[in-house]
């Protein structure tokens, strides 16, 4: 077991997600610490940004499993996507959260918890509205950050980061031929392949 509850005590959880291609946890658990009580258990968990399902997070699991056998009074966020990038597994998420009593709190979403204050019927069908809404805009940036994060591995590729293009002098080229070296020689010299340097004398 990851984290297992004290006997009739219920656990409030700082859940903090981050994917591969982002940094730390620190700046989230530092902002969550802020609107959490002093007894939660932090949990960490680093998942690539396009792996929501439960199996691929079991910290994230366990955490679930517990919210469905009562073992969770609240579950405390840096933002709602942390819990689920889908807008629709991130509101199944939060219907579960509120059928079995947990509270759920946002540090980038605090005005969620003015909620709690509006008298009933309407505050479960403002409640209902105003998830699907966040949800979907949480979903909306995790999709444009992903595709950033694609564009920016796709040019990674093509431009090869990390090794410097080197830039042939086609005129020093020229010249270490006609002084009479060879190809072999001349990829020596100025520190690139022989086929590089036969390219350039090919070209010109």
């Amino acid at each position: 077991m990851l984290f297992e509850p004290l006997k009739d005590i219920m656990m409030n959880i700082i859940y903090l997600r981050t994917s591969t291609e982002e940094q730390s946890p620190g700046n989230q658990l530092t902002d969550v610490l802020e609107i959490a009580p002093h007894d939660c258990i932090v949990i960490e968990e680093k998942q690539s940004a396009w792996k929501d399902h439960l199996h691929n997070r079991p910290l994230f699991k366990k955490v679930y499993d517990d919210i469905k056998k009562g073992n969770i009074k609240g579950i405390y966020v840096w933002d709602l996507d942390r819990l689920y990038r889908n807008r629709i597994k991130c509101v199944e998420f939060i219907k579960l959260c509120q059928y079995k009593k947990v509270k759920i709190k946002s540090y980038r979403q605090q005005w969620l918890n003015e909620l709690q204050n509006i008298p009933a019927p309407f505050n479960e069908i403002i409640s209902d509205l105003m998830i699907q809404i966040v949800s979907w805009i949480a979903e909306e940036e995790s999709n444009k950050k992903s595709d950033r994060i694609k564009i920016a591995f796709k040019n990674h590729k093509k431009d090869n980061w990390g090794r410097p293009q080197l830039k042939l002098d086609v005129d020093q080229v020229k010249l270490l031929r006609d002084s009479g070296k060879s190809l072999r020689e001349i990829a020596t010299i100025l520190k690139v392949s022989k086929s590089k340097i036969h390219v350039v004398v090919n070209k010109h």
